[in-house]
């Protein structure tokens, strides 16, 4: 009797801590940010677009001066634009970070160019900009 329930307490532990391990999903969602990142044939003071996709929060780009003015719309869908300071444009590289429930979900967001703006703030079609969702390096 002593050797079987030696062994049900071994059996026990075992399939504890194999419970436990398989609750630890490294798979699973992973709060950090995204960014927004634009190209495009021609320097710009500005850029509007739509995001879709959960977020916390938006704040400019790191190493930026940008000003940065979001508003929500429908579900998950958010308006933003982005000026940059009198004299400047807006770099290559991220014009916002987005803080996301879920930093590996990149395919969950979606962008859209809605307008940019000269450095007279004069407005110009999107046409050869690329704005994307990106990953920090």
């Amino acid at each position: 009797m002593k050797g079987s329930l030696a062994r049900w307490r071994w059996l026990v532990l075992a399939a504890g801590a194999a419970l436990s391990l398989s609750c630890n999903d490294s798979t699973g969602p992973t709060s950090g940010v995204l960014y927004a990142t634009l190209t495009g044939p021609v320097p710009v003071r500005s850029a509007m677009f739509r995001l879709v996709g959960k977020q916390t929060s938006v704040a400019p780009g790191p190493g930026t001066s940008f000003a940065v003015f979001s508003a929500p719309t429908r579900g998950d869908t958010t308006i933003i634009a982005v000026v940059a300071p009198v004299g400047h444009t807006l770099a290559e590289g991220a014009l916002v970070t987005i803080a996301v429930p879920d930093r590996n979900a990149t395919a969950a967001y979606s962008l859209r160019l809605l307008q940019v703006a000269s450095a007279d703030l004069t407005l110009q079609e999107p046409v050869g900009f690329l704005l994307r969702i990106q990953l920090p390096q």
